[in-house]
This record gives C-alpha cells, sequence and structure tokens, in this order.
C-alpha cells in the first residue's frame, strides 16, 4: 500500500465484477498501451470495506453499504457530499490493472487516479 488503498484496489481490481454497472465498453490506448475503457457506476452493494475509504469508485453507494442500518453514524465530514454519476474506467490489457479512474459529472473533488505502465516483464537488471 502506498498512501492509500487504492493503490491496493487498483492491482486487484475485483470488486468491479459485482455490483457495477457497465456501459460503453471499448478498446483504446493509454500511454502507448492497449485498454478496455468504460463507463463504471457503482450500485447499491457496491463496495470494497465500505465507508469510502479503499474503493476505486467513490459512490454512495459504497457509504451507504458502510452506515445503510443507521445513517446517524455517519461521520460528519462523509455528510453532504456530492458523488460522481460514473468512472471512466480504463484496464489495462497484458496486466489487468486499472490505469486510469476518472470521476464523470462532478466538479473535480472527488478522488481519482492515473498510472502509466512504462514496462512490463523487462530485464530490470539492465534498466538502472
Amino acid at each position: 500500500m502506498w498512501q492509500t488503498y487504492s493503490w491496493v484496489a487498483m492491482l486487484d481490481p475485483e470488486e468491479l465484477s459485482h455490483h457495477v454497472s457497465v456501459s460503453g465498453l471499448r478498446e483504446d490506448t493509454v500511454a502507448g498501451r492497449p485498454v478496455w475503457r468504460a463507463l463504471l457506476e457503482a450500485q447499491p452493494g457496491y463496495a470494497r470495506c465500505g465507508g469510502n475509504c479503499c474503493e476505486l469508485l467513490y459512490s454512495e453507494a459504497s457509504l451507504l453499504r458502510e452506515y445503510a442500518d443507521d445513517l446517524s453514524r455517519t461521520p460528519e465530514d462523509l455528510q453532504g457530499r456530492v458523488y460522481p454519476d460514473g468512472y471512466d474506467v480504463a484496464l489495462d490489457v497484458q496486466t489487468g490493472v486499472v490505469v486510469r479512474c476518472l470521476p464523470v459529472g462532478v466538479d473535480g473533488r472527488a478522488p481519482w487516479l492515473e498510472v502509466d505502465t512504462h514496462a512490463v516483464d523487462a530485464d530490470l537488471d539492465h534498466v538502472f
């Protein structure tokens, strides 16, 4: 883990396989590498652990998974937040790693992720 759990989720995006609607699936490239790209929207039940702390898709669905049984327990700093309509997500075809996770339909305050893959299976003895 580096700074946030988002890096863990980026490397193992299993959470995107359930309780997520997928639309606009397409092939694309990011940093010269082939990716599968789509608009993803979190649905009820979505969350890696709940509470908007480590999910790739920062969403109300994740918050509700943690606090729906008693909304009064919702931490004050999470109350009244505006969430993105969805995320433009790009998955590197070769590695399966999420290389882009960009919020859609919000003014930029939502978390985002961008990673460029420079090499895969490279001989690291000759890189440095």
